[in-house]
């Protein structure tokens, strides 16, 4: 909704991922699907966005990609009025990747990571 009343072109919301397994690693996108109830006119631009964030994140912190995932149970998504993608960058439970999100160079690369993936969606 906030996107929509600034009258964003997409909306990305970045989050961190965090699960009962400190092996796991990696950064996943989260998509409306073709079939969510809400906004599946969405689907086919939001996972392009996705994809476009995914790889050039991935490419440039050099964290596992995990791909991008269809999700249809969240409100960030479900009210979204534009093509939107959550970014999980990492997992906290993960130690080493826990550490890298916490470091000033890192966070860097992670920002020019999404921000690339967003021009190439975009087509610049």
């Amino acid at each position: 909704q906030y996107a929509s009343s600034v009258g964003a072109d997409v909306a990305v919301r970045i989050h961190a991922d965090s699960i009962d397994n400190s092996s796991v690693r990696g950064a996943t996108v989260l998509v409306p699907s073709a079939s969510n109830s809400y906004v599946p006119h969405l689907a086919n631009a939001s996972n392009s966005l996705g994809q476009n964030i995914i790889s050039s994140y991935c490419s440039t912190t050099g964290f596992k990609n995990r791909g991008v995932k269809g999700n249809d149970t969240m409100t960030g998504i479900n009210w979204s009025e534009v093509p939107v993608a959550i970014l999980e960058l990492g997992f906290m439970s993960n130690p080493t990747e826990d550490m890298a999100m916490q470091d000033d160079a890192m966070q860097n690369n992670m920002v020019q990571g999404i921000a690339n993936g967003i021009d190439k969606y975009f087509g610049l």
